[in-house]
């Protein structure tokens, strides 16, 4: 389990984090919405270890895997060869093929499109042996087909691990969370925090709806 305790960040005077606790839970998905610039990446950025001028405390974090809102995939690096520099050539060419790209394991990202490119980002990400696993809008510029599938693999692949995920996408959220916290964007407070009772992948359409509309009241 991550415990965030007092955790308060500022640029130039304005805290735009500020005394925040809350706890995210092991073997769970916690989907974070809020407006943009309320705090979401920020808040990532000091429990992977990349920000380090805060105050406050992150216990429990461990080992962290991140996929970034931008691709930082190796130019020099083909498909495949972005994934198994975190991992090994088995692993790498599984997820490739489950993402539905093993036909571009030789290409490079400037010959992939966005959503590929994104996709082998995600993929990179799974595909570390890490105890904590940090998902910033990963799945920004996906189609509804893709998510689908894309849904699935982040479930199965973050078996054991604390997940928190940030979304702007309220359907996103549904599909994949065992809890939702929303924040205000007023020094980042929580407003909303929903735990769901059905494991995601036991929601049939009706449920969905049911905790969209929890979500939106």
């Amino acid at each position: 389990m991550i415990k965030l305790e007092n955790l308060s960040k500022s640029f130039e005077d304005n805290f735009v984090i500020d005394n925040l606790n809350v706890d995210f839970l092991d073997n769970s998905i916690t989907c974070v919405l809020s407006a943009s610039g309320a705090g979401k990446t920020t808040m990532l950025r000091i429990i992977s270890g990349l920000e380090k001028d805060y105050l406050g405390k992150v216990i429990g974090a461990g080992k962290v895997s991140v996929t970034f809102q931008e691709d930082r995939l190796f130019d020099w690096l083909t498909a495949l060869q972005n994934i198994e520099i975190v991992s090994d050539s088995k692993t790498a060419k599984k997820l490739l093929e489950q993402m539905g790209l093993s036909a571009q394991a030789d290409k490079y990202p400037n010959q992939l499109s966005g959503g590929m490119r994104r996709r082998i980002s995600l993929a990179r990400s799974l595909a570390v042996q890490s105890d904590t696993l940090i998902l910033d809008e990963p799945l920004k510029g996906l189609d509804v087909a893709l998510k689908q599938s894309v849904y699935s693999l982040i479930l199965d692949y973050s078996k054991g691990k604390t997940v928190i995920m940030t979304t702007h996408d309220v359907i996103d959220a549904v599909n994949i969370a065992d809890r939702i916290l929303y924040f205000s964007a007023n020094g980042f407070k929580i407003e909303k925090d929903i735990a769901f009772e059905i494991p995601p992948k036991q929601r049939d359409e009706k449920i969905i709806n049911k905790y969209m509309e929890q979500i939106m009241e």
